[in-house]
């Protein structure tokens, strides 16, 4: 995904005809710009998981500390490790979205049943969101496989925890079909170009 981004957007500033410049200014200010754009969603993840505070405080972590994420995302590294980085943050921002959002709405099968359409949809598009972004990522990086089955285990432990203390477990069901139903049918069509 990283070559079709690149791609893209030296397409789009060569008006449909890139020249050999176009793409290696585009090749080297992507991992700045992605770099840079990092800091929203790892914000967003400290607002949502504590509170503003510690938002800011995890962008301004990310912004100044020196190391392996700050040399990726230097001016002219034009490699895809900061894109990994980005996506699977986005995907993590998401993934953080639908739960919080599926366990204040207490969702349920039933919901689909009563086909509460007002209390499904902003969690359904989460985990679609979360989908898509894990979906880009793992095009961006096949060894992203081992965020795959992080988020797979923490539902599973999740799944766990949530029967023992007997509460519903629905929601997770709800929020992790599409979370790795999506990312499965964007790899499945490039699998074997893959291997």
């Amino acid at each position: 995904f990283w070559d079709v981004l690149v791609a893209f957007f030296a397409w789009v500033v060569g008006l449909g005809s890139p020249t050999q410049h176009a793409v290696e200014v585009i090749c080297a200010y992507a991992p700045a710009i992605l770099g840079a754009l990092t800091t929203i969603p790892v914000y967003l993840i400290g607002k949502e998981v504590l509170n503003r505070n510690v938002g800011l405080l995890a962008a301004a972590v990310v912004t100044l500390l020196p190391g392996e994420f700050l040399g990726r995302s230097l001016l002219g590294h034009p490699d895809h490790h900061v894109a990994e980085v980005f996506f699977s943050t986005i995907a993590l921002l998401f993934m953080i979205l639908a739960l919080k959002s599926a366990r204040q709405k207490e969702l349920s099968f039933q919901h689909f049943l009563n086909r509460d359409w007002k209390s499904i949809r902003k969690p359904l598009i989460y985990a679609v969101l979360v989908g898509v972004m894990l979906g880009i990522y793992l095009l961006t990086w096949t060894g992203g496989l081992l965020l795959v089955l992080i988020l797979f285990s923490y539902l599973v432990l999740q799944y766990i925890i949530d029967h023992l203390r007997g509460k519903s477990t629905d929601y997770l069901c709800i929020i992790g079909v599409p979370s790795f139903l999506i990312p499965l049918a964007m790899i499945v069509p490039v699998s074997s170009s893959l291997l």
